[in-house]
């Protein structure tokens, strides 16, 4: 994923490290709060995301949300100022 996306998210190779989404973040949630990796998460892997989780075989057993970049970060495709693909 790291060649793949525009800004090259986490890559040393493209001097690209990501950066984690502390508590000084100035972006704001819905209920003005400030924006947490659990916010970030819900867009990219919550019930009212645009995203669907594809679909498995029964045999693998469940299937889980895994985002990259991490939800923990502001390259998160769930923060609403990264990086557009």
């Amino acid at each position: 994923m790291q060649q793949v996306m525009p800004d090259h998210a986490g890559s040393m190779r493209w001097d690209s490290l990501m950066h984690y989404l502390g508590p000084d973040t100035p972006v704001k949630n819905s209920t003005g709060g400030t924006w947490t990796s659990d916010n970030s998460r819900n867009v990219v892997c919550g019930t009212s995301s645009a995203w669907s989780v594809h679909p498995s075989d029964a045999s693998v057993g469940s299937v889980d949300c895994d985002e990259y970049a991490m939800a923990s970060t502001h390259e998160s495709g769930g923060y609403p100022k990264s990086v557009s693909v």
